[in-house]
């Protein structure tokens, strides 16, 4: 349990580590320019990406089955975002933990996904599922993905999301997709005071993630 959950323990403990370094280094300028997290995920992304690439990894990097995987990113991506964004939004409607700064968006859209989707849908799905068995990787990676979100609601949001993740990499057998969806997702949480979904897209998300899980399921279960 314990080897199959290391790539995401690592991560989140060098997550805390360079968190408190450039706090205490760099704190006045990280409060004013660059949010803290963003910071680190900007600074982890190079690494990760440099060590899944010395893994022999690159592969999954590869779709193997294009056919239908543009409309899923999409798909899933709207439908996800429907109920995840509100989860950051304040009274005001507004997202009270990003801003539209260059390097906000960088760190929260594009470094913070590319890391996670590596530690947790590269290494830590494929250690899990040799461990435990697919099924059982799918929820172990999900839990643990729910463990390193703030916050009750966001932890079981982020669960949810990271075992829909894990079934578009293994639908795919690619990567590409999950981090492709992960992007969409936090780049809509900068424009939440406009994304705001009309109640009937609720039930239309929800028939269509369960579409979806269905049908990935399936394909794997077939294998």
């Amino acid at each position: 349990m314990l080897w199959a959950c290391m790539p995401a323990i690592a991560y989140m403990f060098a997550h805390l580590l360079l968190s408190g370094l450039a706090k205490k280094f760099f704190g006045s300028w990280i409060d004013e320019e660059i949010e803290l997290g963003t910071a680190v995920s900007c600074i982890l992304a190079p690494c990760i990406i440099y060590w899944y690439s010395r893994s022999n990894r690159l592969q999954n990097m590869q779709t193997r089955k294009k056919s239908g995987m543009f409309f899923d990113c999409a798909a899933l991506s709207l439908s996800i975002a429907v109920f995840s964004v509100p989860l950051c939004q304040n009274e005001a409607g507004k997202c009270e933990l990003l801003s539209l700064s260059g390097l906000n968006y960088l760190g929260v859209a594009v470094a913070g996904p590319i890391c996670e989707e590596l530690v947790y849908r590269g290494f830590m799905l494929s250690r899990a599922a040799k461990v435990f068995g697919v099924h059982k990787a799918i929820i172990i990676d999900g839990l643990m993905f729910g463990i390193a979100h703030a916050g009750v609601p966001q932890m079981a949001m982020a669960a949810a999301v990271g075992m829909i993740l894990s079934l578009l990499r293994i639908k795919y057998e690619s990567i590409f997709p999950a981090i492709i969806v992960h992007v969409l997702i936090n780049s809509l949480s900068f424009y939440s005071e406009i994304y705001q979904p009309w109640w009937p897209f609720y039930l239309v998300s929800f028939i269509y993630i369960t579409a979806f899980v269905k049908s990935a399921t399936h394909s794997f279960v077939k294998r």
